[in-house]
């Protein structure tokens, strides 16, 4: 286990050690809320969310600066900000292999709402998936909500 000795801000000592999980543990239990708190931008969260940029781990790794300049945003120092904090902390969605079914991969991507619109339009495949262009989640598919078409993108590309 690893751990390190604490100091408490009085000068006092802890007297044994504190677990530290592994750094994405502590990133895939980030909220939205929290991670848009901790930017003093907590006001952005209804537009995110309107927009599909629900889920902090999809975010980060797919959002670029058109989709900031898309959400309406034309504050120059939000943008920075935003655009700053999504690169510092960049997490890239990695699976070791391609999951075994449509519904896996959503699920892996926390987009299961859409397995209905997959199965009306018989995409039953990963190999169909996998050769999906980002065109037909919204002509197709219905999806709209661009993070969540960026997030089904991102995720294809890194299988």
């Amino acid at each position: 286990s690893s751990g390190i000795n604490a100091e408490y801000g009085d000068g006092q000592k802890s007297s044994g050690k504190i677990s530290i999980p592994p750094p994405s543990t502590v990133a895939q239990e980030q909220t939205l809320a929290a991670w848009l708190e901790g930017l003093e931008m907590s006001e952005l969260k209804p537009m995110l969310e309107l927009n599909g940029w629900d889920n902090i781990d999809h975010i980060k790794g797919a959002m670029a600066r058109e989709d900031v300049a898309a959400l309406g945003i034309t504050n120059e120092k939000v943008k920075k900000k935003l655009l700053d904090s999504v690169e510092a902390d960049l997490i890239s969605y990695q699976h070791g292999s391609v999951p075994g079914t449509v519904e896996e991969w959503l699920r892996e991507i926390n987009l299961t709402r859409y397995l209905s619109k997959f199965t009306a339009q018989r995409i039953g495949s990963m190999s169909r998936v996998l050769a999906i262009w980002e065109i037909e989640l919204t002509t197709i598919l219905g999806i709209e909500p661009i993070g969540h078409r960026k997030r089904m993108m991102k995720s294809i590309r890194d299988l």
